[in-house]
């Protein structure tokens, strides 16, 4: 038996020697690289095009040089502010049904934050209302022209108080109410629309203000650090 084991083996080197170093095997073994293909993504994002035009959009955009095509435009779906986490100041103010609804949320978590509900002072004002307050001498460069206000849309509204910005942001609470917004409120689909001053946004800055103009144009302003006015100008520019 022990033979049969011994020649058995012999065989065995014998056949890994010839496959091994035989040039005609050799001659006739093709090795394959295994070749792992990765698949580029080719999915190309769409350039996101929004309307800045039409009245009734929540991205409607206004400004000193951007009225509603109808100057008296009153929205549809306005609704008294209400909510747990809200305190209107002058009793059946209003915003639009969606920019409410977000807000409500927003006042929520802000309320969490801060153990302080959200004091609005001012939301939408009608054309007539704006009339008035030009009326009274308010500048240009805090006080839009009548049919040509942010309030106007129902998207906007003014938190706490409005004085002006040294003013606002040398009160502790405000400063600290300010800076919570500046790095959430565009989570609920709000942005601060004068951050940035009169150079580029057209009014002195209002750190009391702000604006709905829905989640996903919100982000991309927060994203690229702009404000409605300059990525206004952007597509407008690209067209």
């Amino acid at each position: 038996m022990k033979y049969y084991l011994i020649f058995f083996i012999v065989i065995i080197g014998f056949c890994y020697r010839y496959i091994a170093f035989s040039p005609h095997i050799k001659q006739n073994i093709i090795i394959k690289p295994i070749i792992l293909e990765e698949k580029e993504d080719k999915k190309v994002k769409e350039k996101e095009i929004f309307d800045f035009y039409k009245d009734d959009l929540i991205t409607k955009f206004v400004s000193p040089n951007n009225s509603f095509n109808n100057l008296k435009y009153i929205p549809s779906d306005l609704e008294s502010i209400a909510g747990e986490f809200i305190f209107d100041s002058k009793g059946n103010q209003k915003l639009r049904k969606e920019a409410l609804e977000n807000l409500n949320n927003l006042a929520k978590d802000f309320y969490l934050e801060f153990n302080t509900k959200i004091k609005i002072i001012s939301a939408y004002r009608s054309y007539e209302y704006q009339v008035g307050i030009k009326k009274n001498g308010c500048s240009d460069l805090f006080c839009a022209k009548a049919g040509y206000s942010e309030h106007q849309t129902g998207l906007a509204f003014d938190m706490f108080e409005a004085s002006d910005e040294k003013t606002y942001l040398s009160n502790k609470n405000y400063k600290l109410y300010y800076n919570w917004m500046m790095e959430n409120s565009y989570k609920y689909g709000f942005i601060n629309s004068y951050r940035k001053g009169k150079s580029i946004d057209l009014y002195e800055k209002e750190p009391w203000h702000f604006r709905y103009v829905g989640l996903k144009l919100a982000k991309i302003l927060q994203d690229n650090n702009m404000t409605l006015i300059e990525i206004f100008l952007k597509q407008e520019n690209e067209k």
